[in-house]
């Protein structure tokens, strides 16, 4: 059957088939590209829902032990506690710390928190009212992202200015 096509013909349709091959290989490429960028904002999306899970159980710890919430929230010092008060409190500064650590860590990788400014000062907020943030953060700075030590630096800052911001109201 080929020996009745001219050299002509059997041009075109080569030229018709690698096109359609051409063609399908950019539809594939564009598709890969848009599944990829898909997959990565469900990778962000997963990491941000990781680190609020984090931020959100370590807050629900003081819901469990609200007798523990003004060495957090008023400026308490941890001073005269029985040991299994001091090792919960211990545990639960430590947990905050690690999830405001991972939500900082998580704004510099993916730098989509429009909200940013509004975290930072609620973690100066925090730990202007909270010595044992304070202490604990100073101590360990090397174990976490820089600009914590950095946003603990401002509460104390602030402390020596006296502009602490009081976190809840006074109690009655």
């Amino acid at each position: 059957m080929l020996e009745n096509w001219n050299s002509l013909e059997v041009q075109k349709l080569t030229l018709v088939v690698s096109t359609l091959g051409f063609v399908a290989v950019v539809i594939a490429l564009v598709w890969n590209a848009r599944q990829t960028k898909i997959a990565g904002l469900a990778a962000k999306d997963a990491a941000y829902t990781r680190v609020m899970g984090q931020w959100t159980r370590a807050l629900g710890h003081l819901q469990t032990y609200p007798e523990l919430r003004p060495y957090f929230y008023a400026g308490q010092a941890a001073v005269g506690l029985e040991d299994e008060a001091w090792n919960r409190l211990l545990s639960i500064c430590e947990e905050m710390i690690n999830a405001l650590d991972s939500l900082l860590v998580f704004e510099e990788r993916y730098q989509m928190m429009s909200s940013r400014s509004e975290w930072e000062s609620y973690i100066i907020d925090l730990f202007g009212n909270s010595p044992i943030m304070r202490e604990y953060i100073s101590m360990n700075a090397r174990w976490y992202v820089k600009g914590l030590s950095e946003l603990n630096n401002k509460s104390i800052t602030n402390i020596n200015a006296n502009k602490v911001r009081r976190i809840e109201p006074e109690r009655p």
